[in-house]
């Protein structure tokens, strides 16, 4: 028997295919996500680990090319408890409203799963909120020990949250000069014509409970 690495080549064969089954397993869960129908922050209900999609639906030019498209990943240990500490950080927000956004949610067994997911959908589609250079969306508000703390991009171009009152490395409109060429360069022409179908009928067909729906598609994730 062959000896590769002080791994025999029988083991190295069967790593091989836990390794492929896991990038398999990870994306038929981020197909499945994109396809999913979408619903408020608000009305997810899924009490579960599992991977999120955010879709923005608002006035904002700024975003208009990527209307369908997902400008955030993330993963949660609880999707409907995460979902409304969304809710309780937008509100502040000047200039994107709590129904601006709407969500696409998959539950999965355990937070590990969820977590490899993102990182692969943030790898695979490049959502601009999820750039390390427009950090901020999902961060936590300031305590009033942080106010002296640089405000996270995100909340450089889009103001209203308690951060802190810092100095500003990058300037506003260079920021939205990156979000215009990041978009332009990551969203496909026509890529978000299934998503903007969906957008424009609001909410129609994905109540609450189109979330749990979606477990029955990964029983071999257990």
């Amino acid at each position: 028997m062959w000896m590769i690495a002080g791994m025999t080549t029988s083991s190295l064969l069967q790593e091989l295919a836990e390794a492929w089954d896991l990038r398999t397993k990870v994306m038929l869960t981020i197909d499945a996500l994109l396809h999913l129908p979408l619903c408020r922050l608000g009305e997810v209900e899924t009490r579960a680990p599992g991977l999120y999609a955010h879709y923005y639906r608002g006035p904002l030019a700024l975003y208009e090319v990527a209307m369908g498209w997902p400008l955030y990943f993330g993963s949660a240990k609880d999707l409907r408890e995460r979902s409304r500490r969304y809710v309780r950080q937008l509100l502040p927000v000047h200039e994107i409203d709590v129904d601006d956004i709407r969500v696409a949610v998959i539950p999965l067994p355990t937070y590990a799963a969820a977590l490899c997911a993102e990182r692969a959908a943030i790898d695979l589609m490049a959502p601009v909120w999820g750039q390390s250079w427009l950090a901020g969306y999902g961060s936590k508000h300031y305590g009033r020990n942080r106010t002296r703390q640089t405000p996270p991009p995100w909340c450089v171009v889009h103001p209203g949250r308690p951060v802190g009152d810092g100095v500003v490395p990058v300037d506003r409109a260079t920021l939205e000069r990156m979000i215009v060429d990041h978009l332009r360069a990551t969203v496909p022409p026509g890529a978000g014509d299934l998503r903007r179908d969906l957008l424009s009928r609001g909410a129609a067909g994905s109540g609450p409970g189109a979330a749990g729906q979606a477990l029955a598609l990964f029983p071999s994730w257990a």
